[in-house]
């Protein structure tokens, strides 16, 4: 898979809370415990019962970290696997479409297993996306059952997820459209911006354009 954006028409305490609460509503105070220590232990668990609240911010998953990417060692090796690196082929693919504003989108990606029916733990593809980062980090273009992928699956794996942030610089002209171009992707491709369906491919060794003008926010983080 080999991705870019173009632009233009290509482009620990012995007192719990309750009792806490009890002492400063009828004004005991614990033996060995002063009215400023209660106080300050009161706010304290206070704030850390607010914190572990059902849908308070400390609640709520954090981001997962992807198993980082590293070279593998296929059983048929050349000398130029360790020669690729992790930004493989930065010139633009098609130098007589080359415009000024665009850039490439290669480079490490991350990934994971995708079942073909519906699961939380395993998306549908052609449902909502999962959400970024993804499980392992992989190498783009490649294929996942290649060294340089990373990843160097096997065993008839049908569906998968790949996915990576990217920004649209705010300074591109407006007047024109953003294109995302796909080199070729094998075999099929439901392809979503910021977690919107924005377009479909059929056949591995297609180039295909998408028009995401309307998806992208300018200046900001996006997600394919």
């Amino acid at each position: 898979m080999l991705a870019q954006l173009n632009l233009e028409g290509w482009l620990s305490g012995n007192i719990s809370i309750r009792s806490l609460w009890k002492c400063i509503a009828i004004r005991t105070i614990p033996y060995g415990y002063s009215r400023s220590m209660i106080a300050s232990l009161f706010v304290f668990f206070f704030a850390l019962w607010l914190l572990l609240l059902p849908g308070s911010a400390a609640a709520l998953p954090q981001s997962r970290t992807p198993k980082p990417y590293q070279l593998l060692t296929p059983p048929l090796d050349t000398p130029w696997t360790s020669k690729v690196g992790t930004n493989p082929w930065p010139q633009h693919p098609r130098p007589l479409l080359y415009r000024e504003a665009w850039q490439t989108l290669n480079g490490i990606w991350t990934y994971q297993p995708a079942s073909s029916s519906s699961s939380r733990s395993s998306p549908n593809v052609t449902g909502p996306p999962p959400a970024l980062p993804l499980a392992e980090e992989v190498l783009i273009p490649s294929c996942i059952e290649s060294g340089i992928s990373g990843i160097m699956a096997s065993g008839g794996l049908m569906h998968m997820w790949f996915g990576t942030p990217f920004s649209v610089p705010a300074d591109w002209p407006r007047k024109h459209r953003v294109l995302l171009n796909f080199e070729a992707v094998d075999y099929e491709a439901t392809v979503f911006v910021n977690g919107k369906q924005v377009g479909f491919n059929r056949g591995g060794y297609f180039r295909f354009t998408l028009d995401v003008t309307e998806q992208i926010k300018f200046g900001e983080v996006n997600e394919l």
